[in-house]
C-alpha cells in the first residue's frame, strides 16, 4: 500500500475515532516552513501561523489534530480525503479551486524579496523588477515545482518561461541550492527569509535580499480544504477568522 494512501487510511481512523467519543475534529495539516508552521524540536507544531489556526479552530468548538505532511502529500489529501480536513497557509488558484475549498484569508504576506548568494549579486543587472530577473539568461530560479507564489508571479513564469531549477524539496533545501551556485535565486517572504538560511546552516551575511519593484502587495494566504468540508462548517470557519480580525 503507497503512503499516501496509509496516510489517508490514518486521517480516517482519527476522525472515526474522535466521531465515536462524542468530539467534533479535523485534521489540519502543515508542511514544514518556519517562522509560519513547522515542528518544534519537542515534537510540537508550532508557527505564527499555525498559533493563529489553533486560535481559530478553538472558536468554532472543533478539534484540530495537526499533522505535518510534505506538500505533494497534503495535495493528495486534499483532493482524496473524505473526512473533513484542511492545510494551512495555502495560496488560492484557479488550479487549485479545481478540487479543494478555500476559508478567507488567514494572513496576507508581505512583498517577496529575491534572495541569492552575495557574490551571484552582480549578475541581476540594475533593473531590480522580477520581469526583468526571469528575462536574464545569467540567473536560474531555484524552486519547489508545487509552490504557487500567487497570481502575479505564477503569470510572469508562464509569461517568462525563466531558466529554472525544479525540485520537490522545500525553501530550506532550497537555502543550501542556491549556496552552491551563485547563478541560482529562489524567492522568500521577509517573514521567512532568517529563519530559512539560520536552519540550513548558513550566516545572513552570506546572501543578499534583494526588493522588486514590480511586485505587488503580499499574497493572501488561506486554509485550503477538501470537498468534504461541508459548506456550513467551512462558514463557521470563515466566521471564526473574521472575528480573529476585530
Amino acid at each position: 500500500m503507497s503512503q499516501l494512501r496509509v496516510i489517508l487510511l490514518l486521517l480516517s481512523f482519527l476522525f472515526v475515532f474522535a466521531a465515536s467519543a462524542g468530539a467534533e475534529t479535523m485534521t489540519i495539516s502543515y508542511f514544514e516552513r518556519p517562522p509560519y508552521y513547522y515542528t518544534a524540536k519537542n515534537g510540537q507544531p508550532e508557527g505564527f501561523l499555525l498559533n493563529k489556526v489553533v486560535e481559530i479552530m478553538e472558536q468554532t468548538g472543533i478539534e484540530a489534530r495537526f499533522l505535518s505532511l510534505t506538500p505533494n502529500q497534503i495535495l493528495y489529501v486534499v483532493r482524496h480525503a473524505v473526512s473533513p480536513h484542511c492545510s494551512i497557509g495555502w495560496f488560492k488558484n484557479s488550479q487549485r479551486e479545481e478540487f479543494a475549498k478555500f476559508s478567507r484569508p488567514i494572513y496576507q504576506d508581505k512583498p517577496v524579496l529575491l534572495l541569492i548568494r552575495k557574490s551571484g549579486q552582480d549578475r541581476i543587472g540594475k533593473e531590480h523588477t522580477l520581469a526583468a530577473i526571469f528575462a536574464n539568461h545569467r540567473l536560474i530560479f531555484a524552486r519547489n515545482i508545487h509552490y504557487s507564489y500567487g497570481e502575479y508571479i505564477d503569470g510572469l513564469l508562464r509569461e517568462k518561461e525563466p531558466e529554472s531549477y525544479l525540485t520537490v524539496k522545500g525553501q530550506a533545501n532550497l537555502i543550501q541550492v542556491i549556496a552552491a551556485d551563485d547563478r541560482k535565486y529562489i524567492l522568500v517572504s521577509p517573514e521567512e527569509a532568517t529563519s530559512l538560511i539560520k536552519r540550513a546552516g548558513y550566516q545572513q551575511e552570506d546572501f543578499a535580499l534583494v526588493p522588486l519593484a514590480d511586485i505587488p502587495v503580499g499574497n493572501n494566504r488561506y486554509l485550503m480544504c477538501s470537498q468534504s468540508v461541508s459548506d456550513e462548517l467551512l462558514e463557521r470557519i470563515d466566521q471564526a477568522i473574521e472575528r480573529s480580525r476585530q
